[in-house]
């Protein structure tokens, strides 16, 4: 016997963002961080500006003075040019 495909109704995706950002989101990161590959292949994909800091992951001069989350500065780091920025979970 035959099975037949169900045909289901396709629901697009909502946006990731509801507005592009004027100004390019800026990405503090390792070169070679795994999280912030994904992250870039992400902003990539969905056509979205940003920036690139690569951190120097002895001194971690800068990002240092950006709020911590729970003790700990991790990469990646995303935010706006001239907001706070808060370091990744």
């Amino acid at each position: 016997a035959a099975v037949q495909a169900e045909t289901e109704d396709v629901v697009p995706a909502e946006p990731v963002l509801q507005e592009i950002p004027a100004e390019p989101i800026v990405v503090y990161q390792y070169e070679v961080c795994p999280f912030c590959n994904k992250l870039r292949a992400f902003l990539d994909y969905h056509n979205i500006p940003y920036k690139v800091v690569e951190v120097n992951p002895l001194t971690k001069a800068e990002i240092k003075g950006m709020k911590k989350n729970d003790g700990k500065l991790k990469v990646p780091i995303v935010g706006l040019e001239g907001r706070e920025k808060v370091a990744s979970e």
